[in-house]
């Protein structure tokens, strides 16, 4: 019901929802987002609706699944007429989300200019924070909002203040080129503490890169007494950036790890001063008074944090040194659920940093002091390494990083060492990118180089995949790389993966030409296969591969070698049909190459060429057409005794089959089953390829059993054309029967073939011949509506009284078809309306299964029973109120059948209109005088129907009807006990209003 309401209310509908409401409803109801019914109708701006929900009691501060309130969700929309009402009834305009967002920075954020003056004018906080460190400044900088901007800074906004990546909101501005917003900014920085930036030139952040303009320290000859007044505390003191009142409180023994509330968080005294620009000397105050570096804090979302991460963030280079300095532990890593680090987290986190912003100075500035703290040098922290602009960083701190690792050949879960993995991920400077004079090397090659330097490198490591580094050499460097490996002692005719794959395999299958000169060179194998016996000539054959073809046929590849299958390279180079693959063919057998050699299938090159390929298709004619210009043989058989005819007709592919006869290819060569091509044709019925066979100059020889066969073949699929010509062939026995028992005429006349039929009938079929199911050639067309065909039948001496096993004449076929005309033939021809079949079903019933109304006034016509039953009890009425024919139960009860009928459960045809749910059904029922309150057989009545099945709608007609509401079962159940156990919530809640209702009446 709540959930009703709610979507009655977001939907502006008033007047539903005020008509439902009640002591059941809950306005704090929650969708699956979080959304109060308040909450959303403010997000649409239904304002009447929110009204009336306020004066209702709805909860204002009902935040969704982000912590988003009703209040924040009209400003996000813009509806400032909502937001005005809400905040008359006492919304929070301070409330903040789950990202410590408050109204106003949602407001902002989502751009909303109005909507922020809105909240500025009516005295909304404007220096929250929220989980970025960001201020409502800060968005309005960055999002273009010149009046906002204005407000803010008329109302006290700090303009200096920075955000957890260290930018303020100047340099927002300056991103987003609004120079009226700059020039507001940069006029309040100057104003602010009454000072100029120029002032502070001796600040820090300048030196490190900062694009923030900060508020100059205090002088240490600054007397405390000044500012006292101004600067009551320590937090106070960091927020001014005031290190002598900060330095004052310290000496006053205030204890600086104690946390302070700010922007209302408790953080610790250096967390705050971290978070404003210009603070070096206030965090050297702290951290000289004992300040706890070491401490770690989790935010609300599970991430760990502490001070040297976030002067990381905010590239905080002096910082980081003093923390360094003092002692920060950087083995102590970091632990969020779900999430690994690895050892040099802290400095592979400041490489990131400095780099993203191409600070590569200071990078080699702190690399060295991290390394000196003790940072662990593994696996990971190489991988890490690789990912590092080793170019810009420098060679130096790289090698320093490397050097210090303990085991240079750890491996990781696929038994992996840094360099397969460095092999394995290495994209090469492309050559022909490179000035012939220059040495030009990337990154992934400069770490590769310093490598190469660790003499404990083990060069020959197996990962668990059985490769070697020398394999990913040869397949993703080039043969400088190949070169250095093989030099350092790489092994060669190691055999590599679970295909014992050699080098030279790998050089070929990614195409480095140059790489398997340079194997040749130092005395591969260039016949070597691999454990499928696919040699590198095969290889290839299979890419296509012109050059590569060539260079290993002069440089004496074996040409006839075969693999695992007894394929020669020929035989997987003609499998596809690419312009390279004719020059390759010429290659090959200028080297001596055998056309026609067989593989371990007795097929040769032009038999596997004739095939389909995986996209069951077969384009290779060009290559066929060659193979037979050098001298290929067409007609020779595999070791199924199939021709590639064979292949080309049973792939039904005309072009192929074509080809093939033109080219001399015999048609009645029959295989291991004695199939000939053209028997095949027939037994797929396919027309063209028959045609194109009889068409060719060839004498077919085909045992007649099986013409006799193809002609029922194509009878039961329809095809005519077939059937046609194998007709004119002269060689047919029509009376032929299937295992089925039917001649062809049963399924001719199931299609509808007149001429067929005519033909079959002339040349002798019996007519009245039946089959298994004793079911004639008239019982098909009967059921298939073909009406030529039956009249054929007839006019043939067909028996309509013949009745199938289950008792099933034709004429039952065509009253439940609907074919009124040909129903009346026979009913005037004197053929009896009051015949049934085996379960008692009568004409009329199975003309009452559809739409049939002219049958069933045909069938009335003749005197029927319209109260005639079948085996189950059922008259004709019911039957149509099972099948929903209106139309067809008026005219039975026009002419006399009874309403109060049951079946042997005892229901009656308003029974099961109920049951069924068909409304129409159910009135119509009604009008014709059903008794609303008859039980079946089972103590029910419609209306316990209607709540078994929880038809609300059926339940309430039925009520309106005159239904007995507390009517109960035999077995002495309510309705709203049956909806109960049935599990039909909204019926039950219905049913409840209806008896609260009758109990206040009553």
């Amino acid at each position: 019901m709540s959930m009703q309401f709610f979507n009655l209310c977001i939907n502006n509908k008033l007047k539903e929802a005020q008509e439902m409401f009640g002591s059941n409803i809950d306005l704090g109801f929650r969708d699956p987002g979080g959304r109060t019914a308040l909450a959303m109708s403010s997000s649409r701006g239904h304002l009447e609706v929110i009204r009336w929900l306020i004066e209702t009691g709805s909860p204002l501060e009902i935040g969704d699944n982000d912590g988003k309130t009703a209040l924040m969700k009209a400003l996000i929309q813009g509806h400032l007429d909502v937001a005005e009402l809400l905040v008359g009834a006492g919304a929070n305009i301070n409330a903040v989300d789950r990202s410590q967002r408050s109204a106003l920075t949602n407001a902002i954020v989502a751009k909303k200019e109005e909507s922020a003056v809105f909240l500025i004018t009516r005295g909304a906080r404007i220096e929250t924070s929220d989980d970025m460190k960001k201020t409502p400044l800060h968005y309005a900088a960055q999002n273009g909002m010149p009046e906002a901007v204005r407000l803010l800074l008329e109302k006290g906004s700090d303009p200096t203040k920075v955000d957890m990546y260290g930018n303020t909101p100047l340099k927002y501005a300056l991103t987003s080129g609004n120079r009226a917003i700059v020039g507001m900014l940069e006029a309040a920085i100057k104003t602010w503490d009454g000072m100029e930036p120029s002032a502070n030139k001796n600040n820090s952040l300048k030196n490190e890169g900062s694009n923030t303009e900060s508020v100059p320290d205090r002088g240490a000859e600054d007397s405390p007494g000044k500012y006292i007044e101004e600067i009551p505390d320590l937090q106070t003191a960091i927020e001014k950036r005031n290190p002598s009142m900060v330095k004052y409180f310290i000496d006053q023994g205030i204890d600086v790890n104690l946390p302070l509330l700010h922007y209302g968080k408790q953080e610790m005294p250096l967390m705050i001063a971290l978070s404003y620009s210009d603070t070096d000397e206030i965090i050297n105050l702290l951290v000289n008074a004992g300040a706890d570096i070491n401490i770690r804090f989790t935010d609300n979302q599970g991430t760990c944090d502490d001070y040297m991460r976030v002067a990381i963030n905010r590239r905080r280079t002096s910082v980081i040194k003093l923390l360094l300095e003092k002692g920060f532990d950087i083995t102590q890593i970091p632990v969020r659920e779900n999430c690994s680090y690895t050892n040099d987290y802290y400095m592979n986190k400041m490489i990131g940093s400095y780099s993203f912003h191409e600070e590569y100075d200071t990078i080699r500035e702190l690399s060295p002091l991290f390394l000196d703290k003790g940072v662990t040098i593994d696996l990971p922290v190489l991988k890490n390494l690789m990912g590092y602009h080793i170019s810009k960083i420098g060679m130096d701190i790289c090698r320093h990083i490397i050097d210090k690792c303990q085991d240079i050949n750890e491996v990781d879960i696929s038994g992996q060492s840094i360099l397969h993995i460095a092999l394995a991920k290495c994209r090469m400077v492309q050559k022909k990118q490179v000035n012939a004079n220059q040495d030009t090397k990337n990154d992934d090659e400069l770490f590769l180089e310093l490598l190469f330097e660790r003499e404990d490198l083990d060069i020959n490591l197996m990962d668990y995949s059985d490769c070697p580094p020398l394999f990913y050499a040869c397949k993703n460097t080039d043969e400088r790389i190949v070169k250095k490996l093989l030099h350092m002692g790489a092994e060669l005719d190691v055999l590599c993966g679970q295909n014992s794959q050699p080098l030279t395999q790998v050089a070929c299958e990614a195409n480095k030409l140059d790489i398997l000169k340079l194997l040749i060179e130092f005395g591969a194998d260039i016949n070597v296969a691999n454990d499928k016996g696919t040699s590198l000539l095969h290889t290839a054959c299979i890419n296509a591969n012109v050059d590569l073809a060539r260079l290993l046929a002069d440089n004496g590849a074996d040409v006839s070698c075969t693999d695992n299958k007894g394929n020669t390279p020929l035989h997987m180079l003609v499998r596809q049909y690419k312009q390279e693959v004719l020059a390759i063919i010429d290659i090959l057998l200028d080297k001596g190459v055998d056309m026609n050699a067989v593989n371990n299938e007795l097929r040769t090159p032009f038999f596997e060429s004739s095939l389909v390929t995986r996209n069951m298709a077969c384009n290779t004619l060009p290559v066929l057409k060659h193979l037979v210009s050098k001298g290929a043989i067409v007609d020779t058989q595999d070791k199924y005794q199939n021709t590639p005819l064979h292949y080309a007709v049973r792939d039904s592919d005309p072009a192929r089959v074509r080809y093939l006869l033109d080219s001399g290819s015999d048609s009645n060569i029959q295989n291991e089953k004695g199939e000939s091509p053209y028997a095949i044709a027939l037994k797929k019925n396919n027309r063209a390829i028959i045609s194109m066979i009889e068409k060719a100059s060839v004498t077919i020889a085909m045992d007649g059993d099986d013409l006799d066969a193809a002609f029922m073949r194509a009878c039961r699929n329809g095809q005519r054309g077939v059937a046609e010509m194998l007709v004119r062939s002269g060689n047919i026995d029509v009376t032929y029967v299937d295992d089925y028992g039917r001649t062809p005429l049963h399924y001719i006349a199931g299609l509808g073939m007149t001429a067929l039929a005519k033909f079959c009938i002339e040349h002798g079929v019996d007519v009245n011949y039946t089959d298994t199911n004793n079911q004639t050639a008239l019982h098909f067309a009967a059921a298939s509506s073909q009406k030529e065909v039956f009249k054929l039948l007839v006019n043939s001496g067909a028996d309509a009284n013949i009745a199938d096993n289950e008792g099933v004449l034709p004429i039952h076929f065509i009253a439940n078809r609907g074919q009124h005309d040909m129903l009346k033939v026979l009913l005037d021809s004197g053929f009896p309306p009051n015949t049934k079949m085996n379960n008692g079903a009568s004409l009329l019933h199975t003309a009452c299964y559809t739409k049939g109304v002219e049958c069933v006034r045909l069938i009335l016509a003749a005197g029927v029973n319209p109260n005639v039953l079948d085996e189950n009890g059922e008259s004709p009425l019911i039957v149509a109120a099972r099948q929903n024919q209106k139309e067809i139960a008026s005219l039975l009860v026009k002419a006399g059948a009874d309403i109060s009928l049951q079946d042997v459960d005892g229901d009656q045809a308003l029974h099961i209109a109920v049951i069924r749910g068909f409304k129409d059904m159910i009135l119509l029922m009604l009008e014709f005088g059903a008794n609303i309150n008859t039980p079946n057989n089972h103590g029910l009545a419609p209306l316990h129907i209607a709540a078994y099945f929880g038809y609300k709608d059926i339940f309430k007609l039925l009520l309106d009807k005159g239904a007995d509401f507390e009517a109960k079962t035999g077995a002495g159940l309510s309705c709203i006990d049956i909806a109960a156990q049935n599990g039909q919530k909204e019926l039950v809640e219905y049913i409840g209003i209806i008896q609260k209702r009758r109990q206040v009446q009553a």
